[in-house]
């Protein structure tokens, strides 16, 4: 099985955020701040939030300029609270101004679902139960979003249809029901991937129950008790 080069898909969704901010060129940067013009700037947040996406937003600037610096004051998965220095930023000051609004982009989005994540995360911290993720993510972002649910204190599920087996209503309508389905899987499953079937009533579950998968998704549960 091929193995994804993840850190090569974050450039890539990094240096495709960059190019559409900055187009042909920043315009205003370039006609008021000098070429060699070195500034530092500090970055606070407005309100209090779950950090998530600090090396989203250092990558953002290493790949404008090396050379400028990134001191982050906190890690991913910390709770600021308002005005709370996040990081700080040395080096060409035109290079910085060009990267701010993407580095800016990317780190509150993924606070703010790192923090709406801890929110719920707290909600059910009294049961004996775990928050998973699920692959409804922002298209390009998935494998940014996914980082932030876990420093928000979730936990990964599926990254992607190869990780996993898992037979939702459309492959069991297909397959004719569930153990047909789980007998097709099964006859060329490679090692160590799991099988889940999502199950919406009593019946699915019991034949689920006796084909053994090793989870069962509750997700559309039927009202009917049959």
């Amino acid at each position: 099985m091929a193995v994804l080069d993840r850190s090569a898909m974050e450039d890539k969704i990094i240096s495709d955020a960059l190019v559409e901010d900055i187009g042909l060129g920043d315009i205003t940067t370039d006609s008021i701040v000098l070429e060699n013009k070195i500034s530092k700037f500090n970055l606070f947040i407005n309100q209090k939030a779950i950090i998530s996406g600090l090396n989203v937003f250092q990558r953002v600037f290493q790949l404008l300029d090396p050379m400028i610096s990134c001191k982050p004051h906190c890690e991913n998965g910390d709770e600021l609270q308002e005005k709370g220095l996040v990081c700080t930023l040395n080096g060409n000051a035109k290079n910085i101004l060009k990267g701010e609004r993407t580095g800016i982009n990317f780190l509150a989005h993924l606070s703010g679902v790192a923090t709406a994540t801890r929110e719920l995360v707290k909600l059910i911290d009294e049961y004996n139960v775990v928050l998973l993720d699920t692959r409804k993510t922002t298209p390009g972002l998935r494998i940014f979003e996914k980082k932030a649910i876990c420093d928000g204190g979730a936990k990964p599920h599926r990254f992607n249809l190869n990780e996993m087996i898992l037979i939702k209503d459309n492959h069991k309508t297909i397959a004719g029901g569930i153990k047909n389905a789980i007998e097709l899987v099964r006859k060329d499953l490679q090692a160590g991937i799991r099988i889940e079937v999502e199950v919406e009533n009593v019946s699915e579950l019991k034949e689920a129950i006796n084909c053994n998968p090793d989870i069962i998704m509750f997700d559309n549960v039927c009202k009917d008790r049959d």
